[in-house]
């Protein structure tokens, strides 16, 4: 059996809260390695929000399946109570686009995740440090039902950068008499040091 073209359209999806997706399929067959194309099939949501396409080239006797999964808006709060440190989460506000691209398999894959955070909150050390438009890469190898997973340690080394500088910064500030705000940005920080600077000139003309 050869299924050449499918299309399914404004599929109501209760699991994905009710959105409406649309479904293609191509070279579906009983016997894949017969057909020229590998099999196929994608998944998208109407409102842009999800997305994902499987090409099964291994069922089809060729080198790997390729797979691209966006997930776009995820809600931080959805995430809260998984990434947690002594009962407290890490992550508030805002939400994250997640992306996985790469070889789905189930011997080794060989996939590529990245999560982009926007206007998302990370407690590091007692401050609030700015995650907005930061990504964070991570590699996911193996067995797809006990694959190893690795992170990008550098995500973690910039965010306790950023917590370091808010915490001179605020420090710097209370002993000027400075109210620097809330923005734990790159460029909130930037603009807290060019205030900080402004105050201490202005210091040393009153003196």
């Amino acid at each position: 059996m050869l299924i050449r073209n499918l299309e399914a359209f404004g599929v109501e999806a209760k699991q994905l809260e009710g959105r409406l997706i649309d479904i293609e399929g191509n070279n579906l067959s009983s016997h894949p390695h017969l057909v020229q194309d590998s099999p196929s099939i994608s998944i998208k949501s109407q409102d842009g929000i999800i997305k994902a396409a499987l090409s099964l080239g291994l069922a089809a006797g060729r080198d790997k399946n390729d797979l691209d999964f966006a997930y776009k808006d995820i809600p931080t709060s959805a995430l809260a109570e998984t990434v947690q440190a002594d009962g407290k989460a890490l992550l508030e506000g805002g939400s994250i686009d997640f992306k996985i691209t790469g070889d789905l398999n189930a011997v080794d894959s060989d996939l590529l995740g990245e999560a982009t955070f926007k206007d998302v909150n990370l407690m590091v050390a007692g401050s609030q440090v700015n995650l907005n438009g930061m990504e964070l890469p991570i590699n996911i190898r193996g067995r797809i039902d006990s694959p190893s997973i690795k992170k990008d340690t550098d995500f973690l080394q910039n965010a306790l950068k950023q917590a370091g500088k808010k915490k001179l910064l605020e420090k710097a500030g209370e002993e000027l008499g400075i109210d620097l705000g809330d923005d734990t940005s790159s460029e909130g920080l930037k603009k807290a040091a060019g205030d900080l600077l402004g105050g201490f000139l202005n210091k040393k003309k009153e003196e």
